[in-house]
């Protein structure tokens, strides 16, 4: 928090302010939005965890900066802020805005290829609004239910059914 408002002092003052200009009900806990946020990112970048044998993920935008990690969180707090008015969000939403803001930042890193830059991430983000995420997982849950729907068990239940 304290790099974003040092290092982007435009936009650190323009999530305040829009946070303390909201209704109280829709109002963005900083504070809180901030640490879930930082434990989400060590979540999807497995800080933390050893590194696997395989070694596949990599992404160069992290070698691209001197502060890569406090960058990534910088860009992150201003989607997680831009998710959350979109969804004109409340405080009982906030697990809601953090799965669909990990979504965001996963669909983000995992493009091929993954984004050489923090610019190329946050201009992939930026397409990836929450109406974008909306309508993928709507997809998604589509073709899911029309493979499901020709699933070998489905198939001869059905064939069951209108035999009789």
């Amino acid at each position: 928090m304290i790099y974003f408002a040092r290092n982007h002092t435009e936009s650190y003052t323009k999530v305040v302010l829009e946070n303390s200009c909201r209704a109280d009900e829709h109002e963005c806990p900083f504070g809180r939005t901030s640490i879930e946020l930082t434990k989400l990112l060590c979540d999807i970048l497995k800080i933390g965890e050893p590194p696997t044998e395989q070694g596949k993920t990599f992404y160069p935008m992290f070698f691209t900066h001197d502060h890569p990690f406090e960058e990534f969180f910088c860009i992150c707090i201003v989607l997680l802020n831009k998710t959350w008015k979109e969804m004109r969000a409340s405080i009982e939403d906030f697990s809601k805005v953090i799965s669909v803001v990990r979504e965001q930042i996963t669909r983000a890193l995992n493009t091929d290829p993954p984004p050489a830059t923090l610019e190329k991430f946050k201009q992939k983000l930026a397409t990836l609004t929450y109406n974008e995420i909306t309508n993928l997982w709507q997809k998604e849950r589509s073709n899911r239910e029309e493979w499901e729907s020709h699933a070998r068990p489905i198939v001869e239940l059905r064939e069951q059914i209108t035999q009789k």
